[in-house]
């Protein structure tokens, strides 16, 4: 987004208007933040601690987090396509369910999929490779799959190992291997093709060994409902290596995960060797402190939450000769006339612009923001959500 780009800042606050800005706004927001965080080793990278290698985008560090889970509608076979999957992707419907029924109000009014209509009828279709005696202990299950109430799987994010997160997405069904590609497939389409260079060539994730076996399985296949399509997202997934995170690796019982999928084995460099894999753990502990406020989240207001909340852990976490210069830069302005985190919450609750839509450019916005702690910014723009 540069100076010249404009949005349109509703004349209310009510639901929706909220609502309909946000769905307006945020793939522009997301791409922007995408872009941003993917290269910011290019530009700013994080400071690395003494005798620690410098982390930044050495690796796609994947994993997922279901404490943030929420009530969501019960309709799991809500399809998709997309680039590489130009079939049917099943990634569930994430909408805020309406009581008794537990559908949404869309999904009320249209045919609801049972499983046998679906294309995933076999073990490989879900991505599962695990053997009792010589498999992985890593399945990935849909919960609560035949009840009334649903909720989700909470999210799946990629990560710099040092610590930067860099996409995400919300799973509205299980953490399966087509929907772990389709998250990863969206955040490579999103960065400049002429970035793909200084991307990293390294996915690390807990599953590696079925995601690997997965993509392979689909990829330039031309059987219908079985394929991945050739792509620069796709084809820059082929180019890459998958090692298991050092967490799960003595889940991993196979041949392969003990040495092709193994991070540690001797045949790959010392740089590789030292790459922090638990980036996503150490980030997960932080990110369980506001699960109760991201769980009560409608659809509609909870991902721009985590688009802020991400953008500010980044900021936190991405230093500039050991002062938090980039975070403050970056840091949201919280009124001089507010006194306190509640204040702050009752007096934007009840605010009621009658004015003509305000369009604000991105410099205007640079020229307001204050030295103040991210974290603590965050924390007041959540509660401002509820």
């Amino acid at each position: 987004m540069s100076d010249t780009h404009r949005f349109e800042i509703p004349t209310s606050l009510s639901d929706a208007s909220i609502y309909q800005f946000f769905d307006k706004n945020f793939d522009t927001w997301y791409k922007c933040f995408v872009k941003h965080w993917s290269t910011h080793h290019l530009t700013h990278p994080c400071r690395a601690k003494d005798a620690e290698i410098n982390g930044c985008m050495l690796a796609f560090v994947i994993d997922g987090m279901q404490k943030v889970a929420r009530p969501i509608c019960k309709n799991k076979n809500k399809c998709i396509t997309t680039e590489e999957f130009p079939d049917f992707l099943y990634i569930g419907c994430g909408n805020t369910p309406k009581s008794k029924t537990g559908l949404c109000e869309t999904c009320q009014q249209q045919r609801i999929l049972s499983d046998n209509e679906t294309c995933l009828t076999t073990n490989d279709d879900n991505g599962i490779y695990d053997d009792p005696t010589t498999g992985c202990n890593v399945s990935r299950e849909d919960r609560f799959v035949d009840v009334d109430k649903k909720i989700s799987q909470g999210i799946i994010y990629t990560i710099s190992p040092c610590g930067v997160i860099i996409g995400f997405d919300e799973l509205y069904r299980s953490e399966s291997c087509f929907m772990t590609l389709w998250h990863l497939f969206k955040i490579i389409r999103l960065i400049d093709v002429y970035n793909y260079k200084y991307l990293p060539s390294i996915i690390i994730y807990d599953n590696a060994c079925s995601l690997f076996i997965y993509f392979w399985n689909r990829y330039k296949n031309n059987e219908i409902n079985r394929r991945i399509v050739k792509t620069p997202s796709s084809e820059f997934v082929s180019k890459c290596s998958f090692f298991i995170d050092r967490f799960h690796q003595p889940n991993h019982r196979r041949p392969m995960c003990q040495k092709d999928r193994n991070i540690d084995f001797k045949t790959n460099s010392e740089t590789t060797k030292k790459i922090n894999t638990e980036a996503a753990e150490q980030r997960n502990s932080v990110l369980k402190q506001y699960q109760n406020a991201l769980s009560s989240y409608s659809g509609q207001k909870v991902r721009v939450a985590y688009l802020i909340l991400f953008h500010l852990m980044n900021c936190e976490r991405n230093t500039c000769d050991n002062q938090f210069e980039y975070n403050r830069r970056y840091a949201t302005k919280v009124p001089s006339n507010v006194s306190s985190t509640n204040d702050f919450s009752d007096k934007f609750s009840k605010v009621e612009y009658t004015t003509s839509p305000v369009l604000i450019s991105p410099s205007a916005i640079a020229t307001s923001f204050s030295k103040i702690d991210a974290m603590n910014a965050c924390k007041n723009f959540l509660l401002f959500l509820c």
